[in-house]
This record gives structure tokens, C-alpha cells and sequence, in this order.
């Protein structure tokens, strides 16, 4: 990408900063057979790295459903059940500030996620989720505004953007396989 070369050679030689204009490189890497559509590279998608610029800047928020196998039993109820896990990252310090395992992934489940996340460490300035239809009820979108917390938007299908929540569920696949062997089997057991 253009404006990644011309921080790096303003970074390289400071006399030069603010001078270079994009065009002239583009032109520059055009001349050279270099330009993303001459190396075929322009279609490719470039991630950038991304990080808050402090803790509570921005929750990433997502909702796992549990392994196909594994059912929990709940008193009073007929049989075993499916469970989702939602969940909340710091983006700047990684920190979980709460996950808990639900039966229902539900406009409540999730509010009462986020209450909790929020009575411990406090609101977060930004909200990051996917396109999750309990992300973009309009009851949520209304609480979010209430507490003064900006909804950011994202893009549909884009598990990249949501790397970092992704690495924490990898970690929960392996829990799952554990909590498995160790016949754990009832919501408050697996959230304890």
C-alpha cells in the first residue's frame, strides 16, 4: 500500500516528510512495473493490524455456540441442551472483562453479559460486534445510545476483523474438551 512506503521512507529520511505525494509514488511503481495491479496484488485484501489506543476504548463482543456434543442438563428441564457462550475483549489489553455461558443466545443473555462486564470494569467507549441479529436489535442499539457507548459497525463476513475474540474462542474449544472429560454438565458447574 502507497501510504505504508511513504511512512516508512519519512520515517527513513525525515527531511522528506510531508513532501512525498502519493500520485508521484504511484506513478513511481507504475514506471517500475511495480503497482499492486501490475503485481497482481490488487485484488488481494490487506488486513491492517489494529489496537485501541487504551483499555475501555473498545469491547469486542461475540457469541459462541458450544460444541455440537456437548449438552448441559438443566434442573426442572426435560433433557439436555445446546449452550452459547458470549463474550467480551478489551481490544487494547486483551482482557476478558466477563463470558458466561447461556442457554439462549438472546437480547437478555447478552444484556446481562455486558451489565456485568460494565459493573466491573466499567463502559466501554465502543462497541465492536458482527451483524448477529441480538447485535442489531433495535433494543440494544437504543441501550448502547443510552449509555453513550458508539456502535461500531462492521462489514458482513469478515472473521478477520474480529481476530483477537476469534484466538479467545479457539481457547474455549479446548475447555470444551475438557469440561467434557471432566463430565461437567450443568450451566453453573461449566460457568464456575
Amino acid at each position: 500500500d502507497t501510504r505504508r512506503i511513504i511512512k516508512r521512507l519519512e520515517q527513513l529520511y525525515p527531511a522528506y516528510k510531508g513532501k512525498i505525494k502519493r500520485s508521484t509514488l504511484d506513478r513511481h511503481l507504475a514506471l517500475a512495473n511495480a503497482s499492486r495491479r501490475q503485481l497482481g496484488t490488487l485484488e488481494m485484501k490487506v488486513h491492517k493490524r489494529f489496537e485501541a489506543p487504551v483499555a475501555n476504548d473498545l469491547w469486542t463482543g461475540d457469541a459462541l455456540k458450544g460444541d455440537g456434543e456437548w449438552r448441559v442438563v438443566v434442573p426442572g428441564s426435560q433433557g439436555q441442551h445446546k449452550i452459547t457462550l458470549i463474550s467480551w475483549i478489551d481490544d487494547y489489553s486483551r482482557y476478558i472483562p466477563h463470558t458466561e455461558w447461556y442457554l439462549v443466545e438472546r437480547l437478555p443473555s447478552l444484556e446481562d453479559c455486558f451489565k456485568k462486564a460494565t459493573l466491573a470494569y466499567g463502559l466501554p467507549t465502543r462497541s465492536y460486534t458482527d451483524k448477529g441479529a441480538i447485535y442489531e436489535a433495535k433494543a440494544w442499539i437504543a441501550a448502547l445510545g443510552d449509555l453513550k457507548v458508539h456502535k461500531v459497525k462492521t462489514r458482513a463476513r469478515n472473521p478477520a476483523a474480529h481476530g483477537k475474540i476469534e484466538k479467545w474462542h479457539q481457547l474455549v474449544r479446548a475447555f470444551e474438551q475438557e469440561a467434557m472429560a471432566a463430565k461437567l454438565h450443568t450451566l453453573a458447574d461449566i460457568n464456575r
